[in-house]
């Protein structure tokens, strides 16, 4: 059974993870050598959006669009999805939201809009995968690359078997 009281745990967790990574701080950690790595925002956005991977068909947005629209299908089935929004945008206040928008745009400059609403979008449904049990490797992985101080922009092989890609802010 998921309450509120999960919901809220969920919430805080992945909110709280994220404003404490590295990525607010402009810091970028060495463990980050361990992935293959973009720079340039026109690089990195026709990765994530034209680059179709053969083993789905798809790319990267779309994939992660599949992901979403599946974790908002089973929150729907488990009654939670309501709950889950209104939790997520009460914890996720303006403040932190305005705090997040700034700090992204001081590190990634004119890349910071384009990647802002991603950034939302990945620390949402990490908590709601966390709470419906789907695709939580996926969004670990996500989580700990941002936790380093990257952006993750792609798959590095087969979608959901390799590593991340990594935008890297110049």
């Amino acid at each position: 059974m998921v309450d509120d009281d999960a919901i809220l745990i969920a919430v805080k967790e992945n909110i709280d993870f994220f404003l404490s990574g590295r990525i607010l701080n402009g810091q970028i950690s060495a463990d980050l050598d361990n992935y293959a790595s973009r720079s340039g925002r026109l690089n990195t956005e026709e990765l994530m959006n034209k680059h179709v991977y053969p083993e789905t068909d798809q790319t990267w947005d779309d994939m992660e669009e599949t992901l979403f629209h599946a974790i908002d299908d089973q929150m729907v089935r488990l009654g939670i999805f309501h709950d889950f929004r209104k939790i997520y945008q009460n914890y996720n206040n303006e403040n932190k939201k305005t705090f997040i928008k700034n700090r992204v745009k001081k590190i990634f400059s004119e890349d910071f809009l384009y990647f802002v609403n991603r950034i939302e979008a990945h620390i949402m449904y990490n908590a709601a995968s966390s709470l419906v049990k789907m695709h939580e490797p996926y969004f670990a992985d996500i989580m700990t690359v941002y936790k380093l101080g990257g952006m993750p922009c792609g798959f590095d092989g087969e979608p959901f078997k390799s590593k991340l890609i990594v935008y890297l802010p110049s």
